[in-house]
């Protein structure tokens, strides 16, 4: 299955408690990347769910699944032409995700918590999936 690269982007996400341990979470994540001529674009949309296991009062790990919609571009520069790859096609008409990975919460006080977190985003039908790496990092602010 061929990966879309590497690239770092930023994003925004909504997590609720919806019952003890269950938490779902909304989230919007941009990418964009250059390098050595190639230039890569994209974003997701995707709602997850969370299983949070207490670890102790301050940390929690929990598997996520969900699904979501993506749309990339990449275009490869070479010998002056730019040639767009079968990820363009992907990016044309976009694509349904379905999403896989685990995180850790430490919370840092009773307003701030601190995750990591990684998952693969698979694109329905297209054969193309994220790098199955790709690690997250956020601070969270707890109303």
């Amino acid at each position: 299955m061929p990966q879309l690269p590497m690239v770092v982007g930023f994003g925004v996400k909504f997590q609720h408690n919806v019952a003890d341990p269950i938490r779902i979470e909304g989230s919007f994540s941009y990418f964009s990347d250059q390098n050595r001529g190639n230039r890569f674009d994209g974003w997701t949309f995707n709602v997850n769910e969370h299983y949070l296991f207490s670890l102790s009062d301050k940390i929690a790990l929990y598997p996520l699944v969900g699904l979501g919609y993506a749309e990339f571009k990449y275009t490869v520069s070479g010998g002056g032409a730019n040639i767009h790859t079968a990820w363009s096609e992907v990016r044309s008409r976009g694509n349904f995700t379905f999403n896989a990975g685990a995180g850790v919460d430490f919370q840092l006080s009773k307003t701030w918590t601190l995750s990591f977190e990684t998952k693969i985003i698979f694109m329905v039908g297209s054969g193309v999936s994220l790098n199955p790496f790709t690690p997250r990092v956020g601070l969270a602010y707890n109303f």
